[in-house]
């Protein structure tokens, strides 16, 4: 079975073939992530447990500039966008709040990830004598994650109906007072939200108003300023 691409067919054409050359290939990548490890065959050991979640934050970071919003700072734009469109009512339940989840997802692992290589930080000081030091009072993180099968993959790529039943919250609570987050659901979600904004007329209006200085055929083989027809 292979890799499902985004629903994106409200979407104008232009913003499409933005979505094939340059979301897919990246999801893709997380597709083929999520069936490590694949312990029998030597060299493929790793799990991509950090890696397919810092793709997937980066993803998600990407969508709120290009598809949600152009101002405002960076953080409230990721968590806003996940807010307005992650899928947290079709999501399980049993996992913790949408409010800490979304907190959890851009500040205990996207940042960290992006800034530290996976530590937690604090800022200490002030002026010049200010300092990044490790945060000794954040709670353990984890990220769970084992192969799935091609099926499971492709079940978690259905862009409607009900999530597979086997599915679990995106961020739950763990023994040791933290959170842990599961690719698998991180995968799923990031996928329903993408595709929530390609149905949002005013957003995709935005976006295409957003690529309109750019050359025709920059990032799309029809250029992005609209589709063939002309209208939205």
């Amino acid at each position: 079975m292979a890799y499902t691409p985004l629903r994106a067919d409200a979407a104008p054409e232009s913003i499409r073939d933005f979505v094939r050359l340059h979301v897919d290939m990246q999801l893709h990548d997380v597709h083929t992530m999520l069936r490590l490890p694949l312990t029998k065959e030597p060299g493929l050991e790793g799990g991509c447990n950090f890696a397919s979640v810092s793709v997937l934050c980066a993803v998600l970071a990407g969508a709120s500039t290009v598809f949600f919003r152009q101002n405002g700072p960076d953080g409230k734009r990721f968590t806003d966008l996940l807010v307005a469109h992650y899928p947290w009512d079709n999501q399980p339940r049993g996992g913790v709040e949408p409010s800490i989840a979304t907190s959890a997802i851009y500040s205990r692992y996207r940042n960290p990830l992006v800034h530290a290589l996976a530590v937690s930080t604090r800022k200490s000081g002030r002026g010049p004598a200010r300092r990044i030091v490790v945060d000794t009072q954040e709670k353990p993180l984890g990220v769970i994650k084992q192969a799935l099968t091609e099926e499971a993959i492709v079940a978690l790529e259905r862009p409607d109906g009900p999530a597979p039943n086997w599915l679990t919250p995106v961020v739950t609570s763990n023994s040791g007072g933290g959170v842990d987050l599961y690719p698998h659901s991180l995968y799923w979600g990031t996928r329903r939200t993408l595709e929530s904004l390609f149905k949002d007329r005013e957003l995709m209006q935005q976006t295409v108003q957003w690529f309109a200085p750019l050359a025709v055929g920059t990032l799309s083989p029809q250029g992005l300023e609209k589709d063939r027809s002309g209208q939205l």
